[in-house]
């Protein structure tokens, strides 16, 4: 079972609350699943819901951003979206539409009103995040890149797995000039490819803050080697997790 609460409690957003407002908020909220290319709100609908990406990413366009194939930003996890409306309760000036498979929290307005007019610190962040987001669609110089999560599997042993997943982040790194980080992904701190290289990262103490101790970078990329510990769910939930907080840096 998802603890919320928990989750909520470790983004900056919420920082200003108390134990007990975190778990207030949590009580209001509800977990939405979305689809690879589902739409969540269009261009002009009313405001309905506060959001949060808690795993997965979510892209905003415009339907003259639409023409051009761009989009104005990807939301990644901690990114709360549709402030914009809800905070001057305006329609929605922008269309959000999932990336891939993605799971949100969801407030209703109504509710969300009520809990900022309650908690008027968490009303400043939002304020916040408001101008930051006015001026970076104000900004027309500015680029946008996605980033990609590319997976390399197979069912049998020992067929350079990792030899090409290294080799094609080097071509990444030297030749499409992105930054790039290659996360090796074992059980039980087994058979890693380098075993010499950095310590590796145990899923479920990973601490944000403390990413850059087990990056080894003497390839030209980054090289992470991921562990987890127990063959349950809830544990490998955590890999997918990890992998979109990547993508904000990657």
């Amino acid at each position: 079972m998802v603890n919320l609460k928990e989750i909520l409690g470790k983004f900056p957003l919420f920082s200003s609350l108390d134990r007990k407002a975190i778990e207030e908020f949590s009580q209001l909220a509800v977990l939405q699943q979305v689809k690879k290319d589902e739409i969540i709100y269009r261009e002009n609908d009313p405001a309905d819901n506060f959001y949060l990406v808690i795993s997965g990413r979510i892209k905003t366009y415009t339907k003259s951003s639409l023409k051009e194939g761009r989009a104005l930003e990807y939301l990644y996890r901690g990114t709360c979206f549709g402030i914009i409306s809800l905070l001057t309760d305006e329609p929605h000036s922008v269309t959000a539409q999932a990336v891939n498979d993605s799971v949100l929290v969801a407030v209703e307005k109504d509710k969300f009103d009520k809990f900022l007019k309650k908690y008027p610190s968490l009303a400043l962040e939002l304020s916040k995040i408001l101008s930051r987001r006015v001026k970076k669609r104000e900004d027309k110089g500015k680029n946008i890149f996605e980033s990609s999560i590319i997976g390399v599997y197979s069912l049998k042993s020992k067929i350079g797995k990792t030899t090409y997943s290294l080799s094609l982040a080097q071509a990444l790194n030297i030749e499409a000039k992105r930054k790039t980080i290659v996360v090796e992904v074992k059980k039980n701190f087994k058979n890693f490819y380098f075993p010499q290289k950095g310590k590796p990262l145990n899923i479920q103490k990973f601490k944000e803050a403390n990413l850059v101790k087990f990056l080894d970078n003497s390839l030209g990329f980054d090289y992470l080697k991921l562990n987890y510990q127990f063959d349950t769910q809830g544990e490998r939930r955590l890999i997918p997790v990890f992998l979109t907080f990547l993508t904000q840096s990657y």
